[in-house]
């Protein structure tokens, strides 16, 4: 399986970041010698992407202009959001600038690292046959994060408000931002309107009985939204070496 379409949120205004922030945008902050969205593109491309679609609202014309019309083989198309419409709301406007519901969207962060065996999640996504596949990891301090819980099958059975916890923790995961979406999922998110995925959309769908399937990462995972994790990015070489390596997809 491969995913021909990728939307990558990068509208956000980086304010931990400030004042690096406030002249660059958080997706075209260089780490490794490449802005950190490139690391994004190059999980997308893995899954068999070739239309990006970045919805943009703070420093607009410093992303357009710094990654242009295309990466390698694959299409960069803009979403441009007036103001800030969420996760949910900036797929629905997404959604709109394609003119077309796609069958399957991967959907991902423009600010995260990680060495994600893409092909892996895409296997999960197809064997379970879900309507949504998110990737989860597992960390001592998961709760900061809203947790995730899932079955023995991993399918996933609700979702905790940030700053909760569980006394069955093992069965709960931290959700990483990536998340591979069905045309009936893509179909419940608004237009026009600020939403939240996890907040409102996700919850929803679980309880109307759609199938929300768990894949865990268990390697690297850096959400570079600190000057402290901006650090340390930076600061491992040998580990950025390997993430600017890319492989395709399995059929």
């Amino acid at each position: 399986m491969q995913v021909s379409t990728a939307f990558i949120l990068a509208a956000g205004f980086g304010s931990r970041l400030r004042p690096l922030t406030d002249t660059v945008p958080k997706p075209m902050i260089e780490v490794g010698g490449r802005p950190l969205i490139h690391y994004a593109f190059d999980i997308a491309l893995n899954a068999g992407a070739t239309r990006l679609v970045v919805n943009t609202h703070h420093l607009v014309e410093k992303i357009e202009s710094g990654l242009g019309a295309s990466y390698e083989n694959a299409q960069i198309v803009y979403s441009r959001e007036k103001e800030i419409l969420g996760s949910a709301g900036g797929i629905g406007q997404m959604l709109g600038v394609l003119g077309e519901v796609p069958e399957r969207v991967l959907v991902l962060n423009s600010d995260t690292l990680m060495d994600l065996d893409i092909a892996s999640m895409l296997s999960t996504h197809k064997n379970s046959k879900a309507d949504a596949t998110l990737l989860l990891r597992q960390s001592k301090d998961q709760e900061r994060y809203g947790l995730l819980g899932f079955d023995s099958s991993y399918r996933i059975h609700s979702i905790l408000e940030r700053g909760r916890t569980h006394s069955a923790i093992s069965d709960f995961g931290m959700f990483c931002g990536l998340q591979i979406l069905e045309a009936s999922i893509l179909k419940r998110m608004p237009v026009g309107r600020f939403a939240s995925t996890t907040q409102e959309i996700f919850p929803s769908a679980i309880e109307a009985d759609l199938h929300f399937q768990a894949h865990l990462h268990l390697g690297y995972f850096n959400d570079v939204g600190t000057h402290e994790r901006l650090n340390i990015a930076r600061e491992d070489a040998s580990l950025l070496k390997a993430l600017n390596l890319r492989e395709t997809a399995l059929e």
